[in-house]
């Protein structure tokens, strides 16, 4: 199964950045329902009751985080238009998360995917983003999941293993 820590999350403006976005970027758009901020990323695991057991020796505040702010990151084909947190609430958990599973292999950047990019038509995006720079967008729902992934031919399946 694939497994990930995260943070569900609201985006009430969410259909009007969607069309802000429209001439500028082509991909697949996160379902509002899977909106999610990314803490942590396991990938694909046997089990996940070793992870469970670490986690729940993690404090994970029970606080709201604002979303603020746009940017794409990733390289070649899995480009991505991410959302980020004005004030990160799971800051020292994610330092632990750190100590308790090692850093990644590569750098990981804590986040909230909402387009996976296929195609950029032009540069206007880069104004689109600038205008989204400072602007508060949703916030996460202030509890984190285990969650574990299906990929499916319709789009992912979320499912919540455990609450922290």
């Amino acid at each position: 199964m694939r497994l990930f820590l995260a943070s569900f999350a609201t985006i009430p403006e969410y259909a009007f950045l969607q069309k802000e976005f429209e001439h500028s970027l082509e991909g697949k758009w996160v379902e509002p329902e899977n909106l999610h901020y990314t803490l942590w990323f396991f990938g694909q695991q046997q089990e996940s009751e070793s992870i469970i057991k670490k986690l729940r020796q993690i404090h994970f505040p029970h606080q709201r985080g604002i979303i603020q702010g746009l940017g794409i990151m990733g390289g070649g084909h899995r480009k991505i238009l991410y959302a980020k947190l004005r004030h990160n609430p799971y800051k020292k958990s994610l330092q632990a998360l750190g100590e308790c599973f090692g850093m990644p292999r590569r750098p990981f950047n804590a986040h909230v995917t909402l387009l996976r990019i296929k195609r950029k038509n032009g540069d206007d995006y880069h104004k689109i983003l600038r205008a989204w720079r400072h602007r508060e967008i949703g916030f996460t729902h202030g509890q984190v999941a285990l969650i574990s992934s299906q990929i499916t031919e319709t789009g992912p399946i979320y499912t919540p293993l455990v609450y922290f």
